[in-house]
């Protein structure tokens, strides 16, 4: 392996090596010469990494200059720390102190940390409050409270509980953040649907106040989301329209189940390593077709072989039938993008009731679409910069009038939808079938829900599969290229209109 050579360059306050140290030392006008040394560094190829420390990377100054060097895409950005000007500063300035590993550890922790929420003030644990006194089982249904707000006026109990939350310049703590009995004594007091309004509101509200301040000092324009709470696909919206943001990413595990994968590239990037941004997270188990025969063998249904299966399936969908499919590998996170998904038209609102009928499912947020990439302009407004969001659906957008129209059942009651874009690099088969749906009715939508019965994981195996498909009385199940039929089909129109007449 030929020499490399690392160029960094500390880039830090102005100062006099030969005064005492000062935390009053924090001018930065010299940053403007930077783009001079840039340029001897594009002249001879050279990549340098520039290494801000507290002054450089709070200010207005340091932060365009470096952005705009960025932005030219030839250099990185990393951090280094001058202990004497980076707050909290409550230690003895002396010369032993302006090295970082000099300090307490939870000093040195505090001088890299932003900012922090201490535990009990987490806005996970106030939506996970209401979730369950409304009845539902905090820590898995909190998205069943997303979809029940939208059908109530939010203020009707919103400024109870903004008086909960006192703000400082630090941020805020919250009144009787362990207290339970509130959300359960709203819920007493009122309709489920009011309270839930206003915790969805106020946790919206809250979190863009808590967001924006950062976003505007530090001249952010890119979000990078990580959390349980950013399940909550209609405040990944809000954050997202914050003025100022151009650009989203959310991780698609963003629960606990992240966890691990975090721990790992953690120590991933500490062995030096870089990880690359994902094109997809089919990450999951796959299945040839040897595996996928011997299950249906052994399940005794009847099958056929298709080897257009992408091409029958778009067929099936637009003749109106619900078609299970299970193909590829399994999907990373809580999301099913095609490969373990139940997949039908989206133009009958009805089916977000006698679907989830047959699956033993009480949901209040409609099916979400899964649209063709190149289609994402005619069906969601500024989405533009939330695009790779949006491959894992993890963030709403409000339709454009032609998507309320063509596509109600994915359009919740708020004009809002949370879908999956679908192009062919990241998977090339549901984009198939995509694109032959659209070649048949002119839509390039149709509603993506998870394979799985009530209360059940997405399935994983073909026999998950086969099972999942008797029990929910669905259509036809596509097992790879295999194709079964259900012996008592169900006629899906007749259960549309007697759902419309009810």
């Amino acid at each position: 392996m030929p020499p490399t050579l690392l160029i960094s360059i500390d880039t830090e306050e102005e100062f006099d090596w030969s005064a005492p140290m000062s935390p009053r030392q924090r001018a930065v006008t010299h940053v403007r010469h930077l783009s001079r040394l840039h340029e001897v560094f594009e002249e001879t190829g050279t990549r340098p990494t520039y290494l801000l420390d507290h002054p450089i990377a709070t200010s207005d100054q340091g932060i365009d200059v470096l952005r705009g060097l960025h932005r030219r895409g030839n250099c990185e950005i990393g951090a280094h720390l001058h202990p004497w000007v980076n707050p909290p500063v409550v230690e003895e300035i002396c010369p032993r102190h302006s090295f970082l590993h000099n300090l307490p550890r939870a000093l040195q922790r505090e001088k890299r940390r932003l900012h922090t929420l201490d535990y009990p003030y987490s806005l996970g644990t106030f939506y996970e409050s209401v979730t369950s006194a409304l009845g539902f089982r905090p820590g898995r249904h909190e998205g069943k409270i997303v979809g029940l707000a939208a059908y109530s006026d939010p203020e009707v109990l919103g400024d109870v509980l903004r008086s909960l939350f006192v703000w400082d310049d630090a941020g805020f703590q919250m009144l009787r953040s362990s207290d339970l009995f509130l959300a359960r004594r709203l819920a007493a007091l009122f309709p489920k649907i009011d309270v839930a309004a206003a915790y969805q509101r106020v946790l919206e509200e809250v979190a863009v106040r808590y967001v924006r301040p950062y976003v505007e000092r530090l001249k952010l324009d890119t979000l990078v989301l990580s959390g349980g709470v950013f399940a909550n696909v209609k405040l990944n919206q809000r954050l997202y329209e914050i003025p100022g943001v151009r650009r989203i990413t959310i991780h698609p595990n963003m629960g606990d189940g992240g966890c691990g994968t975090g721990a790992a590239l953690l120590q991933f990037v500490q062995n030096g390593k870089r990880p690359e941004v994902p094109a997809d997270v089919y990450w999951g188990p796959d299945y040839d077709e040897a595996q996928i025969e011997a299950a249906l063998r052994s399940a005794g249904v009847a099958y056929a072989r298709v080897p257009d299966i992408e091409v029958e399936i778009a067929r099936l969908i637009a003749d109106d039938k619900v078609v299970a499919r299970f193909d590829g590998r399994m999907e990373y996170g809580p999301r099913a993008l095609g490969n373990r998904s139940i997949l039908y038209q989206a133009q009958n609102p009805e089916v977000n009731q006698w679907l989830n009928a047959r699956l033993l499912r009480t949901e209040f947020m409609p099916f979400a679409p899964a649209t063709l990439y190149e289609d994402r302009h005619l069906c969601y407004q500024n989405i533009e910069g939330a695009e790779f969001a949006a491959r894992f659906m993890t963030i709403t957008f409000d339709c454009t009038p032609w998507m309320r129209e063509h596509c109600p059942a994915a359009v919740h009651v708020d004009g809002t939808a949370r879908p999956q874009l679908v192009s062919a690099d990241t998977n090339p088969s549901f984009h198939s079938v995509l694109s032959e749906y659209k070649k048949r009715t002119g839509i390039p939508s149709v509603i993506n829900t998870s394979f799985n019965m009530h209360e059940e994981p997405i399935i994983c195996s073909p026999a998950d599969a086969i099972r999942s498909f008797q029990d929910g009385r669905l259509d036809y199940l596509a097992l790879g290229n295999f194709l079964v039929r259900s012996p008592e089909l169900v006629d899906n129109a007749a259960a549309a209109r007697q759902t419309a007449a009810v």
